[in-house]
């Protein structure tokens, strides 16, 4: 039988995103659980996490800034690698499941349920 690697895990149970920073180097992800975290590559065991809510349902990177949204259901930019809040770039009345920013970072589009 081949030696199988052991899996690890980024946040609870419950939905998750991903995404990368724009030099393809850190993973950046976010889960139910609230935090997101910043992953020095797959091989990171000790990422950087940081409590943003209640819960943390989509994420997306793009020039310096990490785009979320959490459990309040607006979009919020935020400072890469502090995660320190920089500012509110939308609101919604629910959930928001997907942030995608175009390639020079000018556009945000966003979907929710």
């Amino acid at each position: 039988m081949e030696d199988m690697e052991t899996m690890r895990y980024a946040h609870c149970d419950g939905y998750t995103d991903i995404c990368y920073d724009d030099s393809g180097k850190y993973l950046i992800t976010c889960g139910m659980d609230g935090d997101i975290r910043i992953w020095d590559g797959f091989e990171d065991d000790d990422p950087q996490s940081h409590h943003m809510g209640n819960s943390v349902s989509a994420v997306a990177f793009k020039k310096d800034f990490i785009y979320l949204s959490s459990d309040n259901y607006s979009v919020s930019a935020y400072s890469f690698p502090e995660a320190e809040f920089e500012k509110i770039i939308s609101q919604f009345s629910t959930a928001v499941y997907h942030i995608v920013c175009s390639k020079d970072g000018k556009l945000i589009a966003c979907g929710g349920g």
